[in-house]
């Protein structure tokens, strides 16, 4: 199983809940022995956790960029998580366009106050 995590930000387990909760999400997808690979838009930030430690392909992404596409192609996720509503609303349309045999799941935990 492929699977493409899409992340606002850079999962930074030591500033924020949230960045240890997205954490443990990829350690479940790593530890079911699937390739996974994550994605953002935001700047590398000198506080993410090296994902590639754990075996995760880190991947810079852009908005509204065709390399995204091209990444799309490359990985062919079966499934491919949404970390909030905005990620989903960026780029699920090419996600869609471009695997649409992959299951997207969007996370929803953005919604909650």
């Amino acid at each position: 199983m492929r699977v493409l995590y899409l992340g606002y930000v850079w999962p930074e387990p030591a500033s924020s809940a949230a960045g240890g909760r997205t954490l443990e999400i990829l350690r479940c997808l790593r530890d079911r022995a699937w390739s996974v690979s994550y994605a953002s838009a935001a700047a590398l930030s000198t506080h993410r956790f090296p994902l590639d430690q754990l075996g995760i392909e880190e991947c810079p992404i852009a908005v509204n960029d065709d390399a995204f596409d091209e990444l799309l192609l490359k990985l062919q996720p079966d499934l491919v998580f949404f970390d909030r509503f905005f990620t989903e609303e960026q780029f699920a349309w090419r996600v869609e366009k471009h695997c649409p045999q992959a299951v997207r799941v969007l996370d929803t935990c953005d919604l909650h106050s």
